[in-house]
């Protein structure tokens, strides 16, 4: 992706759109977070806007907690970090532990 201009203005309008778009009540999607930043000169991808949140925003939302749930914050690689509840945190160690495993006895 080419940088725009307003590049380096994309932490700035994240900040702003959390702060006059959402709060508890009204979370954002992420459609709704990619269209603002477009309106504001800013053309952003998905993954890009997860790593410009990192360190910088927590984001909560509700999920139904299902093997395709897990395989989706696996794609996101180091992006995401699931802090709560603790079974659902306890469960994604388990199946990372277990992928690991399979690897660790192959040989190379």
């Amino acid at each position: 992706m080419a940088r725009g201009a307003n590049q380096k203005l994309k932490l700035l309008y994240l900040k702003q759109f959390f702060e006059e778009h959402t709060d508890e009540e009204h979370p954002a999607t992420m459609q709704q977070i990619l269209d603002y930043l477009k309106v504001n000169g800013v053309d952003a991808e998905r993954k890009s806007i997860y790593t410009d949140l990192d360190d910088h925003f927590e984001v909560i939302v509700t999920v139904v907690v299902s093997p395709q749930f897990y395989a989706w914050v696996f794609g996101l690689e180091d992006n995401v970090t699931i802090t709560a509840p603790d079974s659902v945190v306890k469960q994604m160690k388990d199946m990372l532990a277990k992928v690991s495993k399979r690897y660790d006895n192959e040989k190379a």
